[in-house]
């Protein structure tokens, strides 16, 4: 059987079919209509040319086919499922990449060292790049992905979807 003619979905059926062991069930928990499972199911027969379940009594059970296939479905679906649709934590101890921050000179006095003290000791393989932009640029590079942060007083990301949070509150004046 060439992989090109499976469609990974039906594996999502045949595990839905072994777990609940009825087509209405079954189709309720992957949330596919009954008409849809039933023509996943007749799919699944004709790739394996077997029925693979059967109606005996109240319940479909699965041929010996299905019973010998459903231990590496089973393995399929739990890899899939553990293994790559699993959410990407991120680990600031196994980072190792670059952020750039967008702040201006006076940002990189006063918050740049305390970050990079505190990934010193949280993130060693981080680093931070730090950039100077005028303010009106700041939403372009956050949004191309040029940068992944503003420190500082950029008024034109209040008018965009940003997110935003007072770091503090500060009373002080630089003398120019």
């Amino acid at each position: 059987m060439d992989l090109r003619s499976l469609d990974l979905n039906l594996l999502v059926v045949f595990d839905a079919m072994l777990k609940h062991r009825s087509v209405t069930r079954a189709s309720e928990a992957i949330g596919l209509s009954q008409p849809a499972t039933s023509a996943a199911v007749a799919r699944l027969r004709a790739l394996f040319d077997d029925q693979l379940f059967v109606k005996i009594g109240a319940e479909m059970k699965p041929t010996p086919r299905a019973a010998a296939l459903a231990p590496s479905v089973l393995r399929v679906m739990d890899t899939v499922r553990d293994e790559i649709l699993q959410d990407s934590a991120f680990d600031p101890a196994l980072a190792a990449r670059t952020f750039t921050v967008l702040t201006p000179d006076i940002g990189e006095v006063a918050f740049i060292p305390p970050i990079l003290d505190r990934l010193a000791l949280q993130a060693p393989s981080v680093r931070i790049r730090s950039l100077a932009l005028p303010r009106n640029a700041a939403a372009e590079a956050l949004e191309s992905g040029a940068a992944e942060l503003a420190i500082g007083y950029f008024p034109d990301l209040q008018k965009g979807n940003f997110f935003q949070q007072m770091l503090c509150r500060t009373t002080r004046v630089i003398p120019v």
